[in-house]
């Protein structure tokens, strides 16, 4: 399940905060995109580089792409073929969250996910969503539905298991700090809801979305995002053609 890490990204250009693509980036918020930090010139190059780096393409025509009409506008981001600005992830709607792990990360290695190792050196998802849950009251507010969606990416980019709802405390603990694990696994869709069935069914709830006017308005421009990229009105416009991503 798990393929070798380490892969080679284009490194011809910095993004703004001075950093080559593809280098770990510990500026950016988002814990996926510091470690990744993929190329931002357009959604092509950004698509290809989160597919390189683990996400199937329908999570990044669909969510992805939405997170970036919901930062950029849909016009901008169908007409002018945008990408995800990284190093501007705040107020992106539903897509943001201030509940973010990396100030604390020490804390959540060496106390949280250091003490619940088992003897083969893994965590299962509760430990996770202990992490999530732990940040959120730290901030002195509840976990948001962004927040709680980073548990599935990380836990199967990874190298989670769905079967057994464990995976490696170490790698976890590398992510965290913004280090690539020595071994990822894809993150497909069907992983992604696998994952947070198991939370479900574990009692761990997904947050609801909307907690305010501004969050039903991103709700709503997600929705239409994901409803484009389902078309070949978006592939059509912002990567010249081909076909549709396919479940995975």
């Amino acid at each position: 399940m798990s393929t070798p890490n380490r892969q080679a990204f284009n490194e011809d250009n910095v993004n703004n905060n001075g950093i080559p693509f593809g280098k770990p980036d510990p500026s950016i918020q988002c814990a996926f995109f510091r470690v990744l930090n993929p190329r931002t010139a357009n959604y092509k190059v950004f698509r290809e580089d989160g597919v390189r780096g683990g996400l199937d393409k329908i999570l990044m025509d669909t969510f992805g792409w939405g997170s970036i009409v919901n930062q950029q506008g849909l016009i901008t981001s169908l007409f002018r073929k945008k990408a995800l600005d990284t190093s501007d992830l705040d107020d992106i709607s539903i897509a943001s969250h201030k509940d973010l792990m990396w100030p604390y990360r020490a804390e959540l290695a060496t106390i949280l996910l250091q003490s619940r190792k088992d003897d083969k050196g893994d965590i299962g998802l509760k430990d996770l969503f202990h992490i999530k849950k732990l940040t959120a009251d730290k901030e002195k507010m509840r976990m948001t539905f962004a927040s709680y969606n980073e548990i599935p990416l990380i836990f199967l980019y990874c190298g989670g298991d769905t079967k057994t709802g464990r995976v490696s405390c170490q790698g976890v603990v590398d992510f965290l700090n913004g280090v690539p694990p020595e071994t990822t696994a894809r993150i497909s869709l069907v992983g992604v809801l696998k994952v947070i069935f198991m939370l479900t069914i574990g009692g761990n709830f997904m947050p609801f979305p909307v907690r305010s006017i501004g969050d039903l308005f991103g709700l709503v421009r997600m929705s239409i995002a994901i409803l484009l990229s389902l078309t070949r009105i978006m592939h059509c416009f912002v990567l010249g053609g081909g076909q549709r991503a396919k479940l995975e």
